[in-house]
């Protein structure tokens, strides 16, 4: 399993905002070390998280952004990781029962490109996210999910 599928995973079962899950994807994304090191690159997700926690101390406070509990952090990483691809999300309630947050990401034709559900609309969108990312890394996968 691939540490986005592990991730993906992690931010699909979230019942809430998690520091570890914002440690893992800056680790992921934007971590300076993360190329250094591809043992831990690739290791198990609970040495990434460790990993990631350091780093994020070492590198200080202002890289510590929350994206599972900001809307506009996990947009920002969306535009970041898939620039010109436009997003979708909010929460519905049909006939007195509740949906979860749903997310959607768009191509830049505006077809949709992967959906997502999760506790919150960030990380519902971060999980769409993630469900992009790991498509393009697998072109196996190319379809609406």
């Amino acid at each position: 399993m691939s540490n986005l599928q592990a991730l993906l995973e992690r931010v699909e079962g979230a019942s809430g905002p998690d520091e570890e899950i914002d440690n893992l994807i800056w680790w992921h994304f934007f971590c300076p070390e993360r190329g250094k090191d591809d043992a831990m690159r690739v290791g198990p997700m609970d040495n990434v998280a460790k990993r990631a926690a350091w780093a994020r101390c070492f590198y200080g406070a202002e890289r510590s952004t929350k994206f599972t509990a900001s809307l506009d952090a996990a947009v920002g990483l969306v535009e970041k990781m898939l620039p010109g691809q436009a997003c979708a999300l909010g929460t519905m309630a049909f006939r007195n029962e509740t949906r979860k947050p749903w997310a959607t990401i768009w191509t830049t034709s505006g077809s949709p490109l992967f959906n997502a559900d999760a506790a919150t609309p960030a990380l519902a969108l971060i999980a769409a996210l993630l469900k992009a990312l790991i498509s393009q890394s697998n072109p196996e996968r190319p379809g609406v999910e």
